[in-house]
Order: structure tokens, then sequence, then C-alpha cells
């Protein structure tokens, strides 16, 4: 039995993408126990390599997406996903434009904050 209220999020629109970094725009989505963070990137963007205590699920939405670990490359593309264990170093290249989804457990309270000043809410 749930005893919460379960109720859906809407997917961020285009209205709700800021740029974060050169060629990476975001919007971010609080939800109960976690963050879910859309990402656009532009052909020639990258994510300098990088750890964190969340567990990360990476679902690409459109394009592709070359995942960096210390001893491979993980190309993953539209349709599929990545778990990223906790505290696992990784770094991110994208070839052509690309929509993703991360969903971080627990919250990315940080990067709620983050995007919340962005916009203008803090």
């Amino acid at each position: 039995m749930i005893d919460a209220v379960v109720a859906p999020t809407p997917i961020p629109g285009p209205e709700d993408f800021i740029e974060r970094m050169p060629n990476v725009r975001w919007a971010v989505v609080p939800i109960e126990g976690a963050t879910a963070v859309y990402w656009e990137f532009a052909p020639g963007a990258t994510v300098p390599r990088h750890n964190h205590y969340h567990a990360q699920l990476l679902v690409v939405l459109q394009g592709s997406i070359d995942m960096i670990f210390d001893d491979k490359t993980v190309t993953v593309s539209a349709g599929e996903l990545l778990s990223i264990p906790p505290y696992q170093f990784h770094a991110a290249a994208v070839q052509a434009p690309m929509r993703v989804v991360d969903i971080f457990v627990p919250k990315r309270q940080e990067y709620e904050e983050e995007y919340a000043a962005q916009r203008g809410a803090a």
C-alpha cells in the first residue's frame, strides 16, 4: 500500500533550459528522494572527469554520448540507459546534438539550489 500521494511530474519545456557551461544546457526537476536533471548537449561538449556519492542513472533521449571511465569508453545511444555507481569516476564527450536525463539518488541538493538561483528563485 502506498502511503504518499503519487503524482506525475512534468518534463521540462524549452523555456526551462538554462546554460550551465559552454555547449551544455540543463533543467533540474526535484523529485521525492532524488533529482532529475535534463541535459541538452551541443556538438563538442565535454564533461570533465569527476565522481560523486550519488548513484546516477543516465537515460539517453536523443543522440549518443561517450561515457569515459578509467579503463574504457562506453557509448550510450538514444533508448539506452547506463547505471553509474556512487564514487565511480567518469567523464563525457558528445560529438552531435543530444539530450539525456540523469536521475541522481539521493538528491543532488547543490544542483537544485544552483538551478533555482539561476532561475532567480533563490
